[in-house]
């Protein structure tokens, strides 16, 4: 028999430029490596200052420190960071009424495009076998990126492919600054020997004495209807989430509302009125992931409720997968039949 299994949902809290969690924040710290910062590059140490402005906008995201950030990498010549923290600014920007700081980082977000060095990785049909997985660097790429012009830093990148029973694909590759493209192609994986299984085969014991191994009496022992824990975690944590969704919610706009009242005006120069616009848009992001969490967890849970099967029972069978990224993360449901 063969079995197929559909993606039914993907449910994905979008977390739009991930910010730290409060416990995280020290604007004490960031602003003391902020100075640092400008004192390096004041000394042309920018290689050195780098670091510390990522740093600094870890401990206390701000949309200066974030421009201040591109300019050092396009300094020192890492045009592909540039390029994306200017337009993480540019966003940033947009969203704080910040028309000043947009126009700035929108033209030099611009002005890089022509120079980024790209790196495309295309991908045989013959060689996307099961399991396969493609990397540049540390960061794997999904089918999504093969054969798509991806920008990179200037310097040498390490292309790596592999999958199960195969022996690995490594190249190295060398970019150039301004707009050098190179394109490396993955073919069919040699077979690696090493990595082949005997798990087909039975144990010789069982083999002489007639009787099959014991793992394929454990897989045909009827097992028990599944318990519905799982649910109720899940559905606690939704509301819980939902809980605290609707608190932020309600602080930001409390917060956005009294700074109205003081700044009316989309560019506003009053440091409370400001300090108060900012303090609302953190808590607007912590409620949008909280009410993310929430309506997940609640929709997850209600499902795994009614849909419980024993293990046994393959039709119909409900798996739950987490979906978790940079920016992003969830749940993904997928169901076989």
């Amino acid at each position: 028999m063969i079995q197929r299994t559909a993606v039914v949902g993907v449910l994905l809290v979008t977390l739009a430029h991930a910010r730290p969690t409060l416990a995280e924040t020290n604007p004490a710290m960031s602003e003391a490596l902020f100075q640092e910062a400008k004192r390096l590059t004041a000394a042309g140490k920018h290689a050195e200052a780098c670091p510390k402005l990522e740093e600094s906008y870890r401990l206390d995201p701000g949309t200066g420190t974030l421009l201040n950030l591109g300019v050092c990498y396009e300094t020192t010549g890492k045009t592909a960071k540039a390029w994306a923290k200017f337009n993480e600014a540019a966003s940033a920007a947009r969203r704080e009424g910040r028309t000043d700081r947009f126009k700035m980082a929108t033209e030099h977000a611009k002005a890089l495009e022509p120079v980024l060095s790209r790196l495309v990785v295309v991908v045989a049909p013959s060689a996307d076998v099961a399991g396969l997985e493609v990397r540049v660097d540390d960061t794997v790429l999904g089918k999504a990126s093969w054969g798509f012009a991806m920008p990179y830093d200037p310097g040498t990148h390490q292309v790596t492919a592999t999958a199960p029973g195969k022996k690995p694909y490594k190249v190295s590759i060398a970019l150039a600054a301004k707009g050098d493209r190179k394109d490396v192609v993955v073919g069919v994986l040699e077979v690696d020997p090493s990595q082949r299984t005997t798990a087909s085969h039975p144990p010789a014991s069982a083999a002489k004495s007639g009787t099959a191994p014991s793992i394929a009496a454990d897989a045909a022992t009827p097992a028990s209807r599944p318990s519905r824990v799982p649910a109720y975690l899940i559905g606690g944590l939704g509301v819980v989430g939902l809980g605290v969704g609707t608190y932020f919610g309600v602080q930001a706009i409390s917060k956005r509302n009294a700074s109205n009242r003081t700044c009316p005006g989309t560019l506003c120069e009053d440091p409370g009125a400001v300090e108060k616009m900012e303090a609302a848009n953190k808590d607007a992001w912590i409620s949008n992931v909280g009410l993310g969490v929430g309506i997940v967890g609640v929709g997850v849970a209600t499902y795994l409720f009614f849909t419980q099967r024993a293990p046994t029972e393959t039709k119909n069978a409900l798996t739950v997968v987490p979906v978790l990224g940079l920016r992003e993360g969830g749940l993904s449901l997928s169901r076989s039949w």
